[in-house]
């Protein structure tokens, strides 16, 4: 497992594009971090390299590299 945290000022905006695979949003008042815990789905695989995660202004991106190129 892989976590990004990020520092929080306010309310931001999700952008989160996947290949395969689940997204689970927990939404909550009063944070002063975002983090994504990215799980791999099999043991060994670097998922780090596969999914950006980035936080730009005030959107979170989640973005998977497209399979096939």
């Amino acid at each position: 497992m892989t976590t990004r945290t990020f520092p929080l000022d306010g309310p931001i905006n999700l952008h989160a594009r996947l290949g395969r695979g689940a997204v689970t949003v927990e939404a909550v008042e009063g944070l002063t971090e975002a983090s994504v815990e990215l799980i791999p789905r099999q043991a060994g695989s670097d998922i780090a390299d596969q999914v950006d995660v980035d936080l730009r202004g005030r959107t979170l991106w989640v973005v998977a590299a497209r399979e096939g190129g």
